[in-house]
């Protein structure tokens, strides 16, 4: 077994009491606000919560982490700088090159949403706004100014309905008004 041969003792939790294991929760919590504020900026909805929460797991691993001496996780991981220039805001418009598309005359740019990037290599995951599909291409331009699904953002009461729901700080969850 890999956990015998690497030395590792494994532990378990009793199923649904999270308290057994504060430092993993508080950053599975940390992870899911950065994730809910993605999707909120973005105005994308909910049904993209994954890809949101892949982002933001990608950026995090490309952020100085206090648990590995204020190295990138990315860096401690492949022995190797990561390069931050191909970052762009989650939600922001893409155009992506489709070679497909009949006519010698017509466009090949595609419009999309940018959705995340690409594993295991430097592409872009985008949501096709007209046909509704993903594609995962390298050859995308990104406007990072342009966020066609702002429209749809929450309102700012569902938004703090959220924040009180499903933060354990805020006023609400101390008092009751």
């Amino acid at each position: 077994m890999f956990f015998q041969k690497e030395g590792i003792s494994h532990l378990v939790t009793s199923p649904y009491t999270p308290q057994q294991n504060p430092i993993a929760e508080r950053g599975n919590r940390t992870t899911f606000k950065k994730t809910r504020c993605l999707l909120k900026d973005s105005g994308l909805p909910l049904l993209y919560w994954a890809e949101a929460l892949n982002t933001v797991v990608y950026l995090e691993n490309l952020t100085p982490n206090s648990a590995i001496p204020f190295e990138k996780p990315f860096k401690s991981w492949h022995h190797r700088e990561s390069h931050l220039n191909h970052l762009h805001p989650f939600g922001c418009q893409a155009i992506y090159y489709n070679k497909y598309i009949n006519g010698k005359f017509s466009d090949r740019g595609v419009k999309g949403t940018f959705l995340g990037y690409g594993e295991g290599h430097r592409s872009f995951q985008i949501l096709d706004m007209e046909k509704g599909h993903f594609i995962i291409s390298h050859h995308v331009k990104l406007d990072d100014n342009i966020f066609h699904h702002k429209e749809n953002s929450l309102s700012q009461q569902e938004s703090l309905e959220l924040y009180f729901h499903d933060n354990p700080d805020s006023p609400s969850n101390h008092s009751s008004f």
